[in-house]
């Protein structure tokens, strides 16, 4: 199911027209539900004596009832624009009223497949940008960079409104804090989704629809290829850590994490623990955030962890090129 807004100048777009005392009212579904393919569309009427309803959907008559309950059954493709007409008929007397739906300000599931990242599994033809060492002077001119790794798979079904909180909150911390961010998801493929039009919960959570398995290494070692030139690395990685499958080890995706500089935030939403990426977060410097947390947590965590970025005394070396700012990570 997909949610849709209409939104014109903030305001929902619903048309109705009533006579004083009289009036009818598309009740189900209204602009913001969730649409299905097979729709059900209710009606209601007042002052009418014995209407006859008819429902057209795009200026097709789809159906009509002569006598209550006016409800419908319509076939409708849930990601595209519609608009309903309602119109009830007694005698001389006219009613109508009408629902718009637009599509989606951006088609996410579209956005989705069209930009796929490149599939993991050849090894050697992947190359990762490192956090080479970088002036300790140089860092504050680099923007943080946050890749955000959500886990779409069929296990993830169950914590589909928490994770549209928390990810809705996120995209607006980075917006606000003008961080470069990168949105991936996955399920058996890493794609990358682009958040710039992305205004509401809704849009957020049609990415939610994957019933597919996961490759959750592979998948983090995909999005490391989306880096920048920042030294100022962090991965937010939201999953239940249950892999099904990826090409590289524990071990390989350490050895790229470790290259890249990157800290890992897990937020791990199954008590079960995945001890390989519980370890990978805290050497890296990052952390593992349990279960369904508070989004203060997760946003305190993430400004402490940017500020440690910036705090290169706490790991540089000395060399020709002056003080370096180099990779943290725990062996």
């Amino acid at each position: 199911m997909i949610k849709k807004k209409a939104l014109l100048n903030g305001a929902f777009l619903f048309f109705g027209t009533w006579s004083i005392g009289q009036s009818i009212a598309i009740v189900s579904p209204l602009p913001g539900d969730a649409l299905d393919r097979d729709q059900l569309v209710v009606v209601t009427v007042d002052e009418l004596q014995s209407p006859r309803v008819e429902l057209s959907v795009d200026g097709q008559l789809r159906a009509a009832r002569s006598k209550p309950p006016y409800s419908f059954r319509i076939q409708w493709d849930p990601q595209a624009e519609h608009r309903l007409l309602a119109i009830a008929r007694s005698g001389d007397r006219t009613l109508r009223t009408e629902a718009y739906f637009p599509a989606l300000a951006v088609d996410v599931v579209q956005e989705v497949t069209a930009r796929l990242v490149f599939p993991f599994p050849d090894r050697e033809s992947v190359i990762v940008m490192p956090q080479a060492g970088v002036r300790a002077l140089d860092i504050a001119k680099y923007p943080a960079e946050i890749i955000l790794l959500v886990d779409i798979s069929g296990s993830m079904a169950p914590f589909k409104n928490e994770m549209t909180a928390i990810i809705s909150r996120l995209l607006t911390y980075a917006r606000h804090q003008s961080v470069n961010l990168q949105w991936v998801v996955f399920d058996e493929t890493p794609r990358v989704v682009d958040w710039s039009q992305v205004q509401s919960p809704e849009q957020v959570a049609s990415v939610f629809a994957s019933r597919g398995k996961s490759v959750v290494r592979d998948s983090m070692a995909a999005s490391l290829l989306l880096l920048g030139p920042s030294p100022r690395r962090v991965m937010v990685l939201v999953s239940d850590g249950a892999d099904d499958g990826s090409a590289l080890s524990a071990t390989e995706l350490g050895s790229y994490l470790k290259s890249t500089g990157c800290a890992l935030i897990w937020l791990k939403t199954d008590p079960l623990d995945n001890r390989q990426l519980s370890q990978l977060s805290r050497r890296s410097g990052g952390f593992v955030l349990e279960g369904i947390q508070a989004w203060q947590q997760l946003q305190s965590h993430l400004e402490g962890q940017l500020a440690f970025a910036l705090e290169p005394e706490v790991d540089e070396v000395i060399s020709s090129q002056g003080k370096l700012f180099q990779p943290r990570w725990s062996e």
